[in-house]
């Protein structure tokens, strides 16, 4: 597999498909003479049979040259970085899933080795064996740890707390209500670059300043301390 195109998966890339109007993440791909194996994110825990989870392409990639790679099929499938805050953040969250659950994960990716011996699946188990054990540790560490995360409430008019928004330095949000206000404002936060990303304080005064209508209300914006991932914070802060 081109050097390249195994970095760029593990960096996480989505797979779009402009003749169907659609894209979705995947985790990687492995290619044989003539067509090319697609495992969609989570593949490993769905049933481990062609078709689910994983998409069969009769051609092979092709780079572009920007870090994208195209497959010469009239469905005009391409091979991408994410897209938008959301894939960006569904790839992540897949990846962590991933590595949380190595042992079922790579049990899944030797059976499947096995049973397509057409496709090479050596590279991409290199790059999964070769991860350092010590990088589960760190990731549960620095993502669960008591820390600084900052967070509002959204407010009925009637005083009860109806959705929380949840942010941290990493870049991660979450809300509760996932088709709620705040779901917008937790995509922003996500979809700052590392370097560009504004304090939590200040994005979140700002936030503050936002009008919201339907009688609801902001309250309680600020960085404050607590343990475990921003998921479970924002579920917390909305049921205290």
């Amino acid at each position: 597999m081109d050097p390249k195109l195994l970095t760029a998966l593990l960096s996480g890339m989505e797979l779009r498909v402009p003749a169907l109007d659609m894209s979705f993440p995947i985790d990687f791909i492995v290619v044989g003479d003539t067509a090319t194996l697609v495992f969609r994110s989570d593949w490993w825990q769905k049933e481990n049979t062609a078709g689910v989870g994983v998409v069969s392409i009769d051609a092979t990639p092709r780079s572009l040259g920007d870090g994208t790679w195209t497959f010469d099929h009239r469905e005009g499938y391409l091979l991408a970085p994410p897209g938008d805050a959301d894939q960006d953040r569904a790839l992540r969250d897949a990846q962590r899933r991933a590595l949380f659950g190595r042992p079922a994960y790579l049990e899944s990716l030797l059976t499947w080795s096995v049973s397509e011996p057409e496709f090479d699946f050596q590279p991409w188990i290199q790059a999964v064996t070769s991860l350092p054990a010590v990088m589960l540790d760190q990731l549960a560490e620095s993502e669960t740890r008591e820390r600084q995360v900052g967070k509002i409430l959204l407010r009925d008019g009637h005083g009860p707390v109806v959705d929380s928004l949840v942010i941290d330095e990493n870049g991660h949000a979450a809300v509760v209500d996932e088709d709620g206000h705040l779901v917008r404002f937790a995509e922003q936060w996500v979809s700052f670059a590392a370097g560009a990303r504004p304090a939590m304080s200040e994005f979140l005064s700002w936030l503050a300043d936002q009008q919201v209508y339907g009688g609801l209300s902001f309250d309680g914006a600020g960085v404050v301390s607590a343990s475990g991932d921003v998921q479970e914070i924002a579920l917390r802060l909305a049921t205290e």
